[in-house]
């Protein structure tokens, strides 16, 4: 056993173990076209110029234990020393092995790596500083990506096909671009790879993940969330993206091995943007609740659906010179070196967790179907119980009359408080009705109901429902003509990024 250096013909020089090993175990599943080849156990021996000296590096690259024979040739029968490494430990000196007979016999975990060697004087660094004990990355998290030189990559990044970097274009600023204008030659699974890179921590579970896309030509962007496994042939986890031509789809992908598929996708939602303008900015917002998931784009929610697959997971973009309608499966030419790659510049990345509770009144407005001059209806978000909105005093009997609160954004909210004035009479709400919207223009009634007529404060629960607005109509209230209504608070309950 040994090792020599190979010429690979284009100016590298590779190792080359003598002889290799493609370890083939019988206990291994088995299917109808023969052996399941799940992984290997590799190993590579070193030997000094003066032949006195020589190590042996050994991989077990499967989810079994191994019992491996060795039998030395043409090397020194010296004690070797044994260093072990695997996922929850590095380096760990192990004792040694005796070859006085020229033979051992070596007992390999799963996942592990063996270094043998009969040179002495190894020892485990330690570093400068104490390693930081494990946890996951803090949020929120956020990255502009100004703070780099040009050409680098971004922290937290991992990437797939293709080849993420800062860019900064003419009049911008920095921002974190696909650079790969097509595909070259690959490692393994040739067919469904696509410019990828995912950001993070893939323990990251509910939180609502933003950032701005520019597509520069023919192809599909796309932001991701809940990147919970990522290979070179893709993604796994929630993703919206959009095409060139105003085309947009949520959906969900699956990059384990599925029959003869590597890459697998389902469609969630998909639409149509209206006054699509393409070679310009769009923002691109997951909202990841349990599993609620809620899309929007330029603040427009497009798509709330539920779907149960990733409960955690990292953020991350794409790219793709294809039509989203295309199936990738139907890809043939994405097997070709070669094939054209999207180019896409992504920046103003922000990961937000999602806490529950009173949402903060700052920046909402309010607005009301009539509101008396010292009465107006941003009385009611003031955070006072002493100050109220009440509708014209000649409105009266006039009902229903309406409270709107824009809240500024979209939040995930499951419960509206409504406070009535505290006056010796208080004006009370009586019959309600509650209704939400997106747009501020379309408004879905979610609850209708009745309130006892007092000056206690009024509730109404609902299932989470992703709304920017919060519309409060009164259909009955206090008084002789049932119609005599106030609200001096009016709050929200939900989670918020």
């Amino acid at each position: 056993m040994g090792w020599k250096t190979v010429d690979s013909g284009c100016g590298a020089l590779f190792v080359e173990s003598i002889p290799p090993i493609d370890t083939k175990f019988p206990s291994w599943p088995r299917s109808a076209k023969g052996p399941v080849q799940l992984s290997r156990v590799n190993y590579l021996t070193f030997k000094s110029p003066d032949g006195n000296d020589y190590s042996i590096v050994v991989v077990n690259n499967s989810p079994f234990a191994r019992t491996l024979d060795f039998e030395l040739k043409d090397l020194p029968a010296k004690p070797l020393h044994k260093w072990i490494s695997n996922e929850k430990e590095q380096f760990v000196r192990t004792g040694e092995v005796a070859t006085s007979d020229g033979t051992f016999t070596l007992e390999m975990q799963p996942w592990s790596v063996c270094s043998m060697t009969t040179t002495t004087g190894q020892h485990k660094g330690q570093p400068k500083n104490p390693i930081p004990a494990d946890s996951i990355l803090a949020l929120p998290y956020g990255d502009d990506f100004e703070s780099y030189e040009m050409g680098s990559d971004a922290r937290y990044q991992s990437v797939s096909a293709g080849y993420f970097e800062v860019f900064q274009a003419p009049g911008e600023g920095k921002t974190l671009r696909q650079v790969v204008p097509a595909k070259g030659l690959t490692w393994s699974f040739p067919r469904d790879n696509y410019p990828s890179v995912a950001l993070g921590d893939i323990r990251w579970s509910d939180y609502e993940v933003t950032s701005d896309a520019f597509l520069e030509g023919a192809g599909t962007a796309a932001l991701w969330a809940r990147v919970e496994f990522f290979r070179d042939h893709g993604m796994a986890g929630y993703y919206l993206r959009y095409d060139h031509e105003g085309k947009w789809e949520l959906g969900v992908a699956n990059n384990r091995h599925m029959g003869n598929r590597l890459y697998t996708e389902k469609t969630l939602a998909s639409g149509q943007l209206a006054g699509f303008k393409p070679q310009a900015w769009h923002k691109l917002t997951i909202c990841a609740e349990g599993t609620q998931l809620r899309a929007s784009i330029d603040g427009k929610q497009v798509a709330e659906v539920n779907d149960g697959k990733y409960e955690n997971g990292a953020v991350g973009y794409s790219t793709w010179a294809e039509n989203i309608q295309k199936d990738f499966e139907d890809m043939k030419a994405a097997s070709v070196v070669g094939t054209k790659y999207g180019h896409a510049r992504f920046d103003n990345l922000m990961v937000r967790p999602l806490v529950e509770g009173l949402l903060h009144q700052v920046g909402w407005k309010a607005s009301a179907t009539t509101e008396n001059a010292h009465n107006q209806g941003s009385r009611a978000i003031d955070g006072k119980v002493s100050t109220f909105w009440r509708p014209l005093a000649n409105s009266n009997g006039k009902l229903p009359q309406t409270l709107t609160i824009d809240m500024g954004r979209s939040h995930l909210i499951k419960e509206v408080l409504v406070q009535p004035n505290q006056g010796k009479v208080p004006a009370c709400i009586t019959r309600y009705a509650l209704h939400l919207s997106e747009d501020g223009k379309t408004f879905v009634k979610i609850a209708e109901g009745q309130w006892v007529e007092n000056a206690d404060r009024k509730s109404v629960a609902f299932t989470p429902k992703g709304a920017r607005f919060v519309r409060l109509e009164a259909l009955e209230g206090s008084g002789a003509q049932k119609a005599d209504v106030s609200v001096a608070e009016l709050q929200v309950v939900g989670r918020t990024p």
